[in-house]
């Protein structure tokens, strides 16, 4: 039987929010965790990592109660829940992070990577467009003007895909930068060619001497 880790990680937010690690003779949760490491014989990080994972699981525990969302499901999926939920229907997401393999899902979140640089603000805003459970969707703006809105009685795959497509032009845009896109036939033949593409990029760029342009200042 495997580490239970998710419900190491909600003991661990237990402790941390009520302060428990006083009553157990330690000044702070840093230290309590830095003795937890010796006792369990795992990394500072490794016990960190868990401590996250339960943050993370109480922070969105409606949703993940309601996909019976346990141990077996994978626990360290949750460490790129956040990530995954950018741009897309938290309907969409839960069943995928009950559903997809570790693989699959931290495939499934890292697709959003290129959404990581988003303003905090234009998140804000695009969160309250969509006003379900603060999950961003729909209305999207380009240097503080509405832009795009996509109509949310689409299907959930098609909302997805066409939202994930106008947040990172959005980004791309305030930039001044562009967006290329590659049509493939399935998310299969995306991900034989996307590594490759990329580092094909960066061997051009190394070649041809290209330096990123800077990010404009705000």
């Amino acid at each position: 039987m495997s580490f239970p880790i998710l419900l190491a990680g909600i003991e661990l937010v237990n402790i941390k929010v009520k302060e428990l690690y006083k009553d157990l003779g330690y000044k702070s949760m840093n230290q309590y965790i830095s003795q937890l490491s010796q006792d369990k014989k795992k990394s500072v990080g490794r016990i960190y990592s868990w401590l996250n994972i339960g943050q993370i699981y109480y922070k969105h525990q409606n949703d993940l109660k309601a996909i019976d969302f346990c141990e077996e499901d994978g626990p360290s999926k949750l460490l790129v829940l956040e990530q995954a939920l950018i741009g897309r229907k938290t309907k969409e997401v839960f069943h995928n992070i009950k559903n997809l393999s570790y693989r699959d899902f931290l495939f499934y979140a890292q697709e959003n990577k290129l959404l990581s640089s988003i303003t905090e603000g234009v998140t804000e805003d695009v969160a309250a467009d969509n006003g379900k459970n603060g999950s961003p969707g729909g209305k999207v703006h380009v240097n503080g003007k509405w832009a795009v809105k996509i109509n949310p009685d689409l299907d959930e795959q098609t909302f997805s895909f066409l939202n994930r497509i106008n947040l990172i032009a959005k980004d791309a845009l305030e930039d001044g930068e562009k967006v290329y896109y590659l049509r493939v036939k399935d998310e299969h033949e995306y991900r034989l060619y996307e590594k490759a593409l990329n580092n094909l990029i960066q061997k051009l760029r190394r070649k041809t001497g290209y330096i990123d342009k800077p990010k404009k200042s705000s």
